[in-house]
């Protein structure tokens, strides 16, 4: 893309000109929610994960106070989640650089 054409985009990304023919918020939601494929995906994959996320954070610790653990048992079990997730990232990107992402976080999900 010329240097023009590029200060041109990102002053309307910024606000700064007018919004010729950028979508409403009503047809982000739809093409992300159904229309487009690839972006579809993403939302859904974006949804499943902070809702793992929300399970593993929020719902598990009373999970294991209500079954009568200590503390220290719900904080080591805590902690297992996000040791594990980060530990698993070392290898999953390299392998992602490899072989793309797209169907390792289909997969994934």
């Amino acid at each position: 893309m010329a240097p023009l054409a590029t200060g041109l985009h990102e002053s309307t990304l910024h606000g700064e000109l007018p919004p010729e023919g950028q979508p409403t918020q009503r047809e982000v939601f739809w093409r992300t929610s159904l229309l487009d494929r690839n972006l579809s995906s993403v939302s859904q994959a974006g949804l499943v994960s902070n809702l793992n996320d929300g399970m593993a954070w929020g719902l598990f610790q009373l999970f294991f106070a209500a079954a009568q653990m200590s503390l220290g048992q719900i904080g080591t079990l805590a902690a297992v989640y996000p040791a594990t997730w980060g530990m698993a990232q070392l290898f999953t990107g390299a392998w992602s650089d490899r072989v793309g992402r797209k169907w390792l976080v289909a997969s994934g999900m």
